[in-house]
């Protein structure tokens, strides 16, 4: 059963042929994925530290429901929570479906993606190919999430030749698309330079990027990084610095606790960013999924919930990087992938029902750090 689901993966990419309700896509990849995946997960036996964990979360529910004053769509809540319990079941449960040949079949996709972006851009002139993705950004995504894994296997001596060029064509479909992704390439790249580091620096960072995201002031940060005319700026700036102003109003209602699943585009806000939107009739751009998961996480769970969880899967990447002996079809090959696609969409790609966000959780779960003494990402000294 578990070779079906992973066989599975080969339809993430099929991002068109998705099922609209209302407002919202919800991936072919995601319903099929969902609708087998609990039947095989049970035949395996729910671990009791899990338990704990899902159990924490729906607690977290509860908080959230009872802290938000803000009103918003029943629907929605219910929606957000569903997408997000089952992604979680997924990724408490994907340890035991890994095979060794998974990365094999992960890298055969990959290749005809590469080949397909490649044939719209040359046959059928696309500006920005995105192939039977949703949008050439989410194209950009997975190509640039591909061209750093083929660079990481370069680093660490495995098929230095053939993973560089993969990773340099990899790297040349992505600006094919023009996606802003490459940022999320180059952070990864930093990661992997920076992953002799200490925890406490990454702490001391976390420590002065709250001070920077809920303290300085917006008119502040303005003088430093935009222009000031903002009817200069591009539909997706305006998104984003729209996105940015919502969170901030998130975090200034209460720092710790978000508003509650699906609350995002629902709360009291100011922006001026979306006073040029709505000169286009476009006010309502990404304002409901908050152009990132990053902001629509701080919205609906809270800044100090969203950095906790992305704190932990820094640590579980860290200490993977500082490991020996990885190979190719290694765990950790495959939750770098996961990873990769994670923090893509922690940066720009919010919407649970696109494939990109289930299938990071599923891989990032068939991988546990093991236990390390002096190779510990938690050491002090």
């Amino acid at each position: 059963m578990k070779y079906f689901i992973n066989r599975l993966i080969v339809l993430f990419p099929l991002q068109y042929f998705a099922l609209e309700i209302g407002t919202t896509r919800f991936d072919l990849f995601n319903i099929l994925f969902l609708f087998f995946f609990p039947f095989a997960a049970f035949k395996v036996r729910f671990k009791k530290k899990n338990l704990l964990l899902f159990g924490c979360y729906l607690l977290l529910c509860i908080v959230l429901l009872l802290n938000s004053s803000i009103q918003y769509p029943m629907y929605r809540f219910l929606s957000s929570f569903l997408w997000l319990t089952l992604t979680l079941f997924v990724f408490l449960n994907s340890y035991d479906f890994y095979y060794p040949k998974l990365f094999s079949l992960i890298n055969a996709l990959g290749l005809l993606l590469l080949f397909g972006i490649l044939f719209h851009k040359l046959f059928f002139l696309d500006a920005r190919p995105k192939l039977f993705f949703s949008e050439p950004s989410v194209a950009g995504l997975i190509l640039y999430c591909y061209s750093f894994v083929f660079f990481y296997l370069v680093f660490i001596n495995k098929e230095v030749k053939i993973n560089f060029i993969k990773g340099v064509a990899f790297f040349g479909g992505g600006l094919l698309t023009e996606s802003a992704h490459i940022i999320t390439f180059l952070v990864l790249i930093s990661f992997v330079i920076l992953s002799n580091f200490k925890f406490r620096h990454f702490i001391m960072f976390l420590v002065l990027g709250f001070f920077a995201f809920s303290v300085i002031p917006e008119s502040l940060l303005n003088k430093f990084s935009f222009s000031e005319n903002i009817d200069e700026y591009s539909l997706s700036q305006l998104s984003w610095l729209q996105g940015y102003n919502q969170a901030i109003s998130s975090v200034q209602l209460n720092p710790f606790i978000g508003q509650g699943f699906g609350s995002t585009g629902y709360i009291n806000f100011y922006s001026d960013y979306e006073k040029v939107l709505q000169k286009s009739d476009l006010s309502d751009l990404n304002r409901y999924d908050g152009y990132s998961l990053f902001f629509r996480w701080v919205i609906e769970l809270g800044f100090l919930v969203t950095i906790l969880i992305f704190l932990y899967f820094l640590v579980k990447l860290i200490k993977g990087l500082r490991q020996h002996n990885v190979c190719e079809s290694d765990r950790f090959v495959i939750f770098l992938f996961g990873f990769s696609v994670f923090l893509g969409s922690l940066l720009k790609e919010p919407n649970y029902g696109f494939s990109t966000f289930l299938l990071s959780f599923y891989l990032m779960g068939m991988y546990k750090n093991k236990r390390s003494g002096s190779s510990s990402l938690l050491m002090i000294n």
